[in-house]
């Protein structure tokens, strides 16, 4: 979405300000919806319980996307950790920290815990 929408509407210099960081926080909105709308799913919740899910997906997420990247799409690894430098304007450290997070919002978003 971001390459096809985001980064083709800004101009080339304020791709990276803008379209990076503003690709973050629309899924990191994305993520804490969707689990908003399926975390009734879940049943018998706990605050700890949340917490544990949000670390397995926090978990499934980076091992994820370091397998896709080195041996789907054979990135190196300088390329994969690039992700994780929040100076160049990319938020997937916080949006890593949204993920962890949003079953518990979402729980309490919906009077769950």
């Amino acid at each position: 979405m971001r390459d096809s929408y985001l980064v083709s509407r800004v101009p080339g210099a304020l791709q990276a300000q803008v379209a990076l960081p503003l690709s973050g926080v629309t899924l990191g909105a994305l993520i804490v919806a969707v689990a908003t709308l399926l975390i009734p799913l879940a049943g018998g919740l706990t605050p700890s319980r949340c917490r544990l899910i949000g670390g397995i997906w926090l978990v499934l997420t980076v091992f994820f996307e370091f397998f896709f990247g080195r041996v789907v799409m054979g990135h190196p690894w300088a390329k994969l950790l690039e992700a994780y430098d929040p100076r160049g304007g990319n938020l997937w450290v916080a949006v890593l920290l949204v993920i962890a997070a949003a079953p518990y919002l979402a729980a309490r978003l919906r009077g769950l815990v």
